[in-house]
């Protein structure tokens, strides 16, 4: 995996993501890859379907500031996935993140 990535783990995605997201694009990250429960799976309840709105309106306001929407993604999982097949997914992200390029906010703060 590329150097220079951190996760951060959080309960209630559905809670944390737009929070989350702000903080990672002030700290300068490149793209930020969300981890949810399967559809309907979330033991909040809505909680991982109220993550992908939020995912959305992230991915708007990206585009609105004048960033590529694909610097946040939301992927829904179950605990049926291997470690392999996770790490496999969060890899590709980061290379489609790396294929955007630098997070631009970070040459401006």
């Amino acid at each position: 995996m590329a150097r220079g990535y951190r996760f951060s783990m959080c309960r209630a995605v559905e809670k944390s993501t737009r929070n989350i997201s702000f903080t990672h694009w002030k700290g300068g990250s490149d793209g930020i890859f969300v981890i949810a429960c399967s559809r309907g799976e979330c033991r909040l309840g809505q909680g991982n379907y109220r993550a992908e709105i939020r995912i959305k309106t992230v991915q708007r306001l990206l585009s609105e500031i004048g960033l590529e929407s694909k610097r946040i993604e939301l992927m829904h999982s179950s605990p049926d996935v291997t470690a392999d097949e996770l790490m496999q997914a969060i890899q590709e992200a980061a290379g489609r993140f790396s294929a955007l390029g630098a997070n631009p906010i970070r040459s401006a703060i």
